[in-house]
């Protein structure tokens, strides 16, 4: 089996934690079973391209047509040097790092396609497990 990394939010990760307790199984199978299921039902038709979410934007911005044509207002050595690594913590707080089978990086190629995907697993999961609390009170 490959291995895959990703970012989780805090939340996402306490919800993934939850669901491996209650499905006695590790949070890389809940995360598979999540992209599995994914994949069953189908790829979102609804989502739209960046383009197309920004299409009412496209010159909306006043300044030159074409940032080549103005290089005096750019000048590489009043930005100064920038600082590695500056802004790293704050970029990686309340992350949690999940690996991903390599086969799956083809299906899933962003961060949110496998978030989608394992909020459609955790709903399912919720739904069935409360489902189960109900039929255990009706004994």
């Amino acid at each position: 089996m490959k291995t895959l990394s990703l970012k989780v939010t805090e939340t996402l990760n306490e919800r993934l934690e939850e669901l491996a307790r209650e499905t006695r199984c590790s949070k890389s199978m809940v995360i598979r079973m999540a992209i599995e299921e994914y994949q069953r039902r189908g790829r979102r038709t609804d989502q739209k391209s960046f383009l197309a979410r920004a299409r009412d934007l496209a010159g909306s911005v006043q300044g030159p047509p074409d940032l080549s044509t103005s290089r005096k207002q750019y000048h590489l050595a009043t930005l100064g040097r920038g600082v590695r690594g500056k802004y790293l913590r704050r970029a990686t707080m309340g992350t949690n790092l999940v690996l991903i089978d390599p086969d799956l990086v083809r299906v899933f190629p962003t961060g949110q396609a496998v978030n989608d995907a394992l909020r459609v697993f955790a709903n399912l999961a919720s739904a069935k497990l409360q489902a189960r609390k109900r039929s255990r009170k009706a004994v």
